[in-house]
């Protein structure tokens, strides 16, 4: 019987002044069709396969952000910066 054990990738997404970003898209580069989004008190998670992913965060006036993390690491802490252009 093989098994696929699931783990969870689990965060928060902050700004510079370490307010809440909540409703960003939070995507995984490598899954197709693997993403969610940040709920109200600025958290998010995904259920995936054990392993080390390239995230990628959009939010409305916030610059991309992209960065690698692994379903070992416990939460990820991501902070945004607003885009001074928009």
């Amino acid at each position: 019987m093989l098994c696929n054990a699931q783990s969870s990738l689990t965060g928060v997404i902050l700004d510079q002044n370490s307010n809440p970003v909540p409703e960003a898209s939070i995507q995984i580069l490598e899954l197709k069709n693997r993403e969610t989004v940040s709920d109200f008190d600025d958290k998010f998670n995904l259920e995936i396969l054990p392993g080390s992913y390239t995230l990628k965060v959009v939010y409305k006036e916030i610059v991309p952000v992209y960065l690698r993390a692994d379903t070992l690491g416990g939460v990820v802490n991501i902070i945004c910066f607003h885009d001074q252009n928009l």
